[in-house]
């Protein structure tokens, strides 16, 4: 105990192993097939009351329905600012009733569905704050959105909210931070140590600093902080040149910043998701590996811009609310977690010209 916290720290081992097994059930997605199977830009994802999934595709944009079994069901709105339609997306959800949520932050609005489709008069959401976990919603089916009080300005601390919206979309509350988030500056990048909150599917704070393995649950039951003993990464060398050498290339029309220099070591994680099952992901930085060639990336509109010809590959690691360490995923490079409740797990997953595909997996051994 730390005062009023519990501390649960993990020094060597893990229930599950040196790396978490899975085993795929379930793969949605294609390159040259129907266009409703198309995936180029995945921007949200929510699993529904009945098992399917929802799916937004920014690249359309189209919000899309399938079955548990991968089957397409339709296509929620479309492009505009009409009733049910969207501009941008910050985030899709699923209420226990079946209600289909989509935060169009274009048209400052939350868009609802019926769980048939239908379209239900659209919630004020007057954030305009693009960053992660703009939509949150908790068991209880109450809805978090962010908020940003004041502008932003480089280099001052941005205060944000989240704003709290009971189930006909009144909000009723404003969740303040425990301090204020630094912004990120013209001198600072994300792998530089920052510290954040969140509100998590359980309704309370999460909030942690990324510069050290340690990550707090506020529960209502009293605090409790996760630890993990990791010796610090440092980065492979050509990395860390090559990524100094893409921040501090000009800019055409932009005036000269500060120069960025990363740090010496890598932060300990990179971010931190709660799923509804109360377990914890801590995204990681698991190893470098040299890119193929057709991996490297030239932006021919910014030839001032160096190529990097080295990749992070991310991993995750699990614990239990209670901070048991589960152990470590790895997924191919280029995948993401986006939801992992009991044995299911879903990913993204990118296919060899870029396409991706939905991912479910059973977490545990064959």
């Amino acid at each position: 105990m730390v005062g009023d916290t519990a501390v649960v720290r993990t020094m060597t081992g893990s229930i599950w192993g040196a790396s978490i097994p899975i085993s795929e059930e379930l793969r949605v997605g294609t390159l040259d097939g129907a266009p409703e199977y198309q995936f180029n830009q995945l921007s949200g994802f929510a699993v529904t009351a009945t098992g399917g999934f929802l799916v937004f595709d920014g690249s359309v944009p189209s919000l899309r329905e399938f079955t548990a079994e991968g089957r397409y069901v339709r296509t929620l709105g479309g492009p505009g600012s009409g009733p049910g339609e969207y501009h941008e997306n910050l985030g899709i959800a699923a209420l226990s009733d079946g209600t289909i949520l989509q935060y169009d932050v274009g048209n400052s609005r939350i868009n609802r569905y019926t769980a048939s489709g239908d379209v239900l008069p659209a919630w004020l959401a007057p954030g305009q704050l693009y960053t992660g976990d703009a939509l949150v919603t908790d068991s209880a089916d109450l809805v978090y959105t962010t908020f940003l009080r004041g502008e932003p300005k480089p280099d001052i601390d941005w205060d944000i909210v989240y704003l709290v919206h009971d189930h006909d979309g009144v909000i009723v509350d404003t969740l303040e931070a425990p301090y204020a988030l630094a912004a990120t500056g013209s001198s600072r990048t994300q792998f530089h140590p920052m510290r954040f909150w969140k509100v998590g599917p359980l309704g309370y704070r999460i909030e942690g600093n990324t510069g050290a393995y340690a990550v707090t649950l506020l529960k209502p039951s009293g605090p409790i902080r996760i630890e993990r003993d990791t010796p610090a990464s440092h980065w492979e060398p050509a990395l860390r040149d090559e990524m100094n050498a893409m921040f501090n290339a000009p800019r055409p029309g932009a005036p000269a910043g500060p120069r960025i220099e990363l740090p010496d070591t890598m932060p300990a994680f990179e971010s931190v998701d709660q799923m509804p099952d109360g377990r914890l992901w801590v995204k990681v930085y698991d190893r470098t590996r040299r890119l193929d060639a057709d991996e490297i990336r030239y932006d021919p509109d910014r030839p001032t811009v160096p190529v990097v010809s080295w990749g992070l590959v991310r991993a995750w690691d699990a614990f239990e609310e209670d901070g048991t360490y589960l152990g470590r995923l790895r997924l191919p490079p280029g995948a993401e977690v986006l939801r992992a409740d009991g044995v299911r797990l879903w990913a993204m997953e990118k296919g060899e010209s870029g396409e991706q595909y939905i991912v479910r997996y059973r977490i545990g051994p064959t």
